[in-house]
C-alpha cells in the first residue's frame, strides 16, 4: 500500500581539506537536489543546518515523499552520488558521512482553525521528535543497502 512519509537525511563532510563547505554545499543544492526531484516520488525539498556548530551532522535535508516504499525501488538506488565537484569525480559516500531514513506518518494532529500548512509543520516536527527514539535507519554508504532496515 501507498504510503506519503519523509526521507530525514543528515550529514557532514569527513574531511575539509578534500571537500569544502562550499563545495560540498553547492553540489547539494545545484547537483543532488535536482536530481532528487527529478525522481517519480520527492517533488520537494528542504534544507537546514544546525545552529549548534558541535552537532554530530550538521546538515538536515527533508524530502516529503509520495510513497515510503520508494526506498526499496530501482529509481532510488539509481539516484547519482558521483559528481565533478568531488575531486576525482567520485562519490560522495568518500567525503560525507550521511545517515537517511525514511519515517511513515503516525497520526496527525490540527487544532480547529489553524492555518493551512500547519498540518504538515506539525508531522514533520512529531516525525523528527520522534527520531531520536528509534533504532531504525537506512545508513547510505556505498554499496547501498537494500531495504529499510539497510
Amino acid at each position: 500500500m501507498s504510503q506519503k512519509g519523509i526521507l530525514w537525511a543528515a550529514s557532514k563532510i569527513k574531511n575539509t581539506d578534500s571537500v569544502s563547505p562550499a563545495t560540498y554545499g553547492k553540489w547539494y543544492n545545484e547537483v543532488h537536489v535536482p536530481d532528487v526531484l527529478k525522481t517519480s516520488q520527492i517533488h520537494s525539498a528542504f534544507r537546514y543546518k544546525n545552529i549548534d556548530p558541535s552537532s554530530e551532522r550538521p546538515y538536515l535535508a527533508l524530502y516529503p515523499v509520495g510513497d515510503t516504499n520508494f526506498v526499496d525501488s530501482k529509481e532510488f538506488a539509481e539516484i547519482p552520488v558521483t559528481s565533478d565537484l568531488f575531486p576525482g569525480g567520485r562519490s560522495v559516500y568518500e567525503f560525507a558521512d550521511m545517515d537517511a531514513r525514511f519515517y511513515d506518518p503516525v497520526q496527525y494532529f490540527e487544532r480547529e482553525g489553524a492555518p493551512a500548512g500547519m498540518l504538515f509543520l506539525k508531522s514533520l516536527l512529531d516525525q523528527l521528535l520522534t527520531l531520536s527514539r528509534t533504532s531504525q535507519s537506512c545508513y547510505l554508504g556505498s554499496p547501498r543497502p537494500s531495504g529499510r532496515n539497510g
